[in-house]
């Protein structure tokens, strides 16, 4: 009886010891699939910040294209009201739209002029009504810009920095919880 007893503790402890090895051996298949995992959803998490990147450098250069397309074709636009509004001058000088470097600024009007046709413009809406001879009025009030002209130009682009500041800060919060999103995902499940 003694015999089988211990023939039976020594079967139960082999089936023990097999299953021990079982589970060990799931445990490290687990661990391993964790691991896999963990690398592919840091592959995926670096694939779409990358893409995310390329999306924000792609609207950047439209967006400055088109801002450039906006800016040439204003000042088209201003050339041709100034050349229409320009009766008196003849017709083979046209103002160009080339840009002044640097900008010229009315002191009396407080406006910044940055274009030959702005400044034609600029001279025929407002300096005709008031005054005649607009050789006089350019010579006087139409200067080179600076910023000490206008201290309340300076205040604006300081704000403007600001909030430029602030809204590449959002941004930047932004792209790290869309890019933490899909790991979340991926541990929920």
């Amino acid at each position: 009886i003694e015999a089988d007893r211990l023939a039976r503790i020594a079967h139960i402890e082999d089936k023990i010891k097999e299953s021990q090895a079982k589970v060990d051996l799931n445990k490290l298949e687990m661990e391993i699939a964790a691991k896999e995992a963990a690398k592919e959803r840091a592959l995926e998490r670096e694939l779409t910040i990358e893409l995310v990147k390329k999306d924000r450098s792609n609207s950047t250069d439209c967006k400055t294209k088109s801002k450039n397309r906006q800016q040439t074709s204003k000042l088209k636009e201003m050339q041709q009201k100034a050349a229409m509004l320009c009766q008196h001058v003849s017709s083979e000088y046209l103002p160009t739209h080339t840009l002044y470097q640097p900008p010229k600024w009315c002191s009396k009007c407080n406006i910044k002029i940055v274009s030959e046709a702005v400044l034609m413009a600029h001279m025929i809406k407002r300096h005709q009504k008031t005054n005649q001879d607009e050789a006089e009025v350019e010579g006087q009030y139409i200067v080179d810009y600076t910023d000490e002209l206008c201290p309340m130009a300076q205040d604006v682009i300081n704000r403007q920095k600001m909030l430029r500041k602030r809204s590449k800060k959002v941004k930047t919060r932004i792209v790290h919880k869309v890019a933490e999103l899909p790991a979340i995902k991926l541990l929920e499940a």
